[in-house]
């Protein structure tokens, strides 16, 4: 789906791009947890990004999208949490 600011956003600039599955999460917040200083810049860019190009009304509306296609899911195993040997402390 695109958006007015779509084409403006950068992974690793403004954001952490995940796989569309999520499978790559533990590794992205392990990453994260790594590198300080570079997480802390991508959260400080994401949240001036977010002031500078997004309304109140375009969060209520990409939740409410979010939240409707996570009702679609049929795949039953997308229930079962993943597995991965290392334990992540937040």
């Amino acid at each position: 789906m695109n958006y007015h600011f779509t084409l403006r956003l950068k992974p690793w600039i403004h954001y952490v791009p995940i796989s569309y599955t999520g499978a790559d999460l533990p590794d992205k917040i392990l990453w994260l947890r790594n590198n300080d200083e570079k997480a802390r810049q991508i959260a400080k860019n994401g949240r001036n990004f977010g002031l500078s190009f997004l309304r109140l009304e375009d969060y209520y509306c990409y939740t409410s999208y979010l939240l409707n296609q996570f009702g679609k899911i049929n795949d039953k195993s997308a229930l079962i949490p993943f597995q991965k040997t290392e334990k992540i402390i937040l």
